[in-house]
């Protein structure tokens, strides 16, 4: 039964974005789905809370979202702009007074600690390109000498 109200509530999701790589999030869902695609969910039991079919386990619950899924009382719905505006400025005011919204993203353990890879001082020197044609510079060289003063005369002498 979580299974089939699962399935009816991803299924008119993906019917309404027509999108099949959507699924619902229910932690963020004032977010992740009624702020950014300005849908909403109408009709959802209101003795019941909004969670995932799949943590309920009270089995009247479950027949009741099942119930009212099937025969159309709770239903997705595109927001009219007006009603968008209404909630985003709600969920702005919230942001205000501090409150959280939807569930934060976990920190990370290393949260506020310096990374190698992040200074500029330990950063390699960029290796420099060389250019071709005319622009090339010339490498530099140091001019050998194949014999020296010394072995020339004692040659002159034998």
């Amino acid at each position: 039964m979580q299974l089939i109200c699962t399935q009816l509530l991803n299924s008119g999701l993906k019917t309404i974005t027509q999108r099949h790589d959507i699924c619902i999030n229910y932690a963020n869902f004032g977010i992740a789905i009624k702020e950014k695609l300005s849908i909403d969910l109408k009709g959802w039991p209101e003795d019941i809370p909004f969670q995932s079919p799949t943590s309920l386990n009270n089995h009247n619950a479950l027949l009741k979202l099942q119930n009212t899924l099937k025969d159309g009382s709770c239903h997705w719905f595109c927001m009219f702009p007006c009603q968008w505006e209404d909630y985003s400025t709600q969920l702005a005011t919230h942001c205000k007074r501090g409150e959280t919204i939807g569930k934060p993203h976990k920190k990370h353990s290393d949260a506020g600690v310096a990374h190698k890879g992040n200074r500029k001082e330990n950063r390699h020197p960029k290796k420099c390109s060389r250019g071709s044609g005319a622009s090339a510079q010339v490498p530099k060289s140091t001019e050998f000498v194949l014999s020296s003063d010394k072995d020339s005369t004692s040659e002159d002498k034998l």
